[in-house]
């Protein structure tokens, strides 16, 4: 990854982080850890991909998760 990290406000967090553990986990991306109401998600014990509670909720954005076969994603 060209990025070390990158992370965004939500309104929910607690909606967002079962959205996103849901999302993810084919991945094998999951809950790394959780600090002052921010989440990081990743692999291997390396948060890369945060999001949490507090500034100016994102509006669109685009995202993308490296996946290993298009199995992994349902396609």
């Amino acid at each position: 990854m060209i990025i070390d990290h990158l992370g965004f406000a939500v309104s929910d967090y607690e909606q967002s982080k079962i959205f996103f553990g849901k999302a993810l986990a084919p991945l094998g991306i999951s809950v790394i850890i959780e600090v002052k109401g921010w989440a990081g998600l990743g692999k291997n014990g390396k948060p890369e991909f945060w999001f949490g509670q507090g500034g100016t909720v994102q509006g669109q954005m685009h995202v993308a998760f490296a996946a290993d076969s298009r199995e992994q994603v349902g396609v």
